[in-house]
């Protein structure tokens, strides 16, 4: 029998150099020999060897789902997006002894339990597009599938009318469907039906017992556990037909997984004596042992893209490893608990800061010039903005500084140089980028800039430019004050442009020397100057 979930699965910010979702695009690295590399979440950033970088962090709500974030240094040669593989969902014991279902990011960090109930919650699984989780209730509850928004909120039993509970659950690609076993008359057979347990299809009739399911990523097959004295792995159309056995040579043989692709399985067997890993063609052909140790080594599940392998062991260490074995790792001892799949995502790596005329992919146009700075705004599904500024030779000691007390709405970030020429954005997915040159005043450039962002959609709201002499020399302490007034946010201060952002469309409101800017509040953008 199944020991625990079928599925168990850790992503590691470090193993993953390209994208997910089997379109990603690799990022390499300046090839100079003069480079020394820095992480930082899921950026890297490569400075000349002697020379360092800074960070801030902007503030954002709680409540955001995006990050907002400044790098700056005199030599950053790169700095490349690294699509981090989402949130990990697993279930823990909590101090009432009951199972409940934790959310937290592919490091193990901001963990956060999405349930609280008075009975355990088991065995998550993502939605195919990551918004919603589907997960287990006890047999205290009735043993019912459940799904829920994969913050915690608005979850509901998935009831039907046919089956008395069910156990082992799992989503059709598509999200529009879910197949799991249900208990009826005594008898446990696999079904499926729609996400509110209506339109039920019965797919096995037998007196066998069905568990560890999981659905092939182009739906046509669902692979699963049928035990009769020892565990087999089956095979069968997605409506219940062709059904064939995959792997059965007299041991257990559990948890089968997909690869993303769908050519290959990974499953668990005893056949050694104890637990391994295993993998195998789609049709069964192949048995390939991955693992070789002396505890117990299980639940085996794929990468987004396939060029990894997660399990877990009987300590409670989670590893990773090549599809073929090699190159096994620890990724986090001590665990202790049910972890399952990382939520997908669509997100593609890009460089933001890097050699000339070099271009990486992805969904949108990387920034590609070398510079000394950047701001940017990611989430779980990508990089989103990323702007930087053109600092002419001689100037680019240039710092970053977050700018507060602009409400729940608004991120507020200051470049400080000593020269600002131009901004360069990338205003969101989709969105071309935009080369924004700067006034000048007798011939200088501003030495301030003010950008603002929306923390609803992560896009660059406005750049505001600012008189370098009065910022920097007469009012250093008050070169801008900003106070929120109604639905709107007062700047007062030295202005000498204003511009604000509407996906596709800029509005330049002013051409010289203002005292006041006034913005919309709950976005950002300029309304008017005055």
């Amino acid at each position: 029998m199944c020991r625990a979930v079928c599925a168990t699965l850790l992503a590691v910010t470090a193993l993953w150099l390209a994208g997910c979702g089997g379109g990603g695009t690799r990022i390499l690295p300046p090839d100079d020999g003069d480079t020394q590399v820095h992480e930082q979440g899921s950026f890297l950033i490569h400075t000349a060897a002697s020379a360092g970088f800074r960070t801030v962090t902007l503030a954002s709500p709680d409540l955001s789902p995006f990050g907002f974030m400044g790098f700056y240094g005199a030599s950053i040669k790169q700095l490349a997006y690294r699509p981090m593989a989402g949130y990990l969902a697993y279930s823990q014991t909590g101090g009432d002894g009951h199972f409940q279902i934790y959310r937290a990011r592919v490091d193990g960090s901001a963990s956060t339990m999405l349930t609280n109930l008075g009975y355990s919650a088991y065995a998550p699984r993502w939605s195919p597009d990551g918004a919603k989780l589907l997960f287990l209730l006890d047999s205290v509850a009735g043993g019912r599938v459940q799904i829920m928004n994969s913050d915690g909120t608005d979850g509901y039993l998935v009831r039907n009318a046919v089956t008395s509970g069910e156990m082992w659950a799992c989503w059709k690609p598509d999200g529009t469907r879910i197949a799991f076993v249900g208990e009826k008359a005594g008898q446990r057979d696999i079904y499926t039906c729609d996400l509110l347990g209506g339109n039920v299809v019965q797919l096995t009739n037998n007196t066998a017992l069905e568990s560890c399911l999981d659905w092939s990523p182009d739906g046509g097959k669902i692979a699963y556990v049928r035990s009769g004295g020892v565990n087999e792995i089956h095979a069968m159309d997605s409506n219940g037909g062709n059904d064939v056995t995959i792997v059965a040579d007299g041991s257990d043989n559990t948890t089968p997984r997909f690869s993303p692709n769908g050519a290959k399985l990974a499953f668990m067997s005893d056949r050694d004596g104890d637990a391994e890993v295993f993998v195998c063609n789609r049709d069964g052909s192949n048995q390939v042992k991955l693992t070789d140790n002396s505890v117990y080594d299980g639940y085996p599940c794929w990468s987004p893209d396939g060029s990894q392998i997660m399990w877990t062991q009987e300590t409670g260490n989670l590893r990773a490893m090549n599809p073929d074995g090699t190159g096994q790792r620890l990724v986090k001892s001590g665990l202790g608990a049910q972890v399952d799949v990382w939520a997908p995502t669509s997100a593609r790596g890009r460089v933001v800061i890097g050699p000339a005329g070099t271009d990486y992919g992805g969904k949108n146009p990387p920034l590609g010039t070398q510079r000394p700075l950047a701001i940017v705004s990611f989430s779980d599904q990508g990089l989103m903005t990323a702007v930087t500024a053109n600092i002419p030779s001689g100037q680019d000691t240039a710092t970053i500084q977050a700018v507060s007390s602009l409400g729940d709405s608004v991120v507020g970030a200051k470049i400080l140089a000593g020269a600002i020429s131009n901004i360069l954005a990338d205003c969101g997915p989709g969105l071309p980028k935009d080369d924004l040159p700067l006034p000048t005043v007798s011939g200088v450039y501003p030495g301030a800039v003010l950008l603002l962002f929306s923390t609803r959609n992560g896009q660059l709201s406005s750049v505001i430019a600012l008189n370098e002499q009065v910022w920097t020399v007469a009012r250093p302490a008050e070169g801008l004050s900003v106070t929120p007034s109604g639905q709107t946010l007062l700047l007062r201060g030295p202005v000498l442009s204003a511009h604000t952002y509407s996906g596709r469309n800029r509005r330049d409101l002013t051409g010289g020397p203002s005292g006041e800017v006034v913005l919309d509040a709950s976005t950002g953008r300029v309304l008017s100057v005055r």
